[in-house]
């Protein structure tokens, strides 16, 4: 085989390793200036946690995604329930995170954002319970949010749970 042969051989072998890296797909979500008509780009984010999860619940593509949160406060009225159709494998992971993380060098707590249970379950003597994120698939890794549960007194709150 000539060497320029084998360079192009070691070319497409990388591009091949790499090809779910170039088909991952990020989502970013603005609580201030996102809109949820938005594709969910840097330019265009998402204003909800929730249009977020019916965007990656909608997705049928084995690919890995990515879900960065800008800081604010995001208050959810109902669990957020993450259960698409593929799976994800440990390389082609479902990451949501912070769109600026602690090991970040412009990081600061205050800019940790931060999730709300707002859900009300009802009145009712008896406890009630109530969840931020539900997650139905395996490989997902949830990073640099605050989670404050839900401020009801007769509440027990999980911020993740995992099904």
């Amino acid at each position: 085989m000539k060497s320029g042969s084998k360079l192009v051989y070691r070319i497409i072998l990388v591009i091949f390793m790499l090809s779910s890296n170039l088909f991952a797909e990020t989502l970013y979500i603005d609580g201030k200036n996102g809109n949820d008509i938005n594709p969910g780009t840097q330019e265009k984010p998402l204003l909800t946690i929730d249009k977020a999860a019916d965007k990656v619940n909608s997705k049928t593509q084995p690919e890995a995604t990515t879900i960065k949160i800008d800081p604010g406060i995001y208050s959810l009225t109902n669990s957020v329930i993450v259960e698409n159709s593929h799976q994800y494998t440990e390389k082609d992971r479902l990451i949501i995170e912070a769109s600026i993380l602690p090991d970040d060098p412009q990081w600061k707590p205050y800019l940790m954002p931060v999730i709300l249970s707002t859900e009300n379950p009802g009145i009712s003597e008896k406890l009630t319970e109530t969840y931020s994120l539900k997650v139905k698939r395996s490989y997902v890794t949830i990073r640099g949010l605050k989670f404050l549960g839900n401020p009801l007194s007769n509440n027990w709150h999980a911020c993740i749970e995992r099904i």
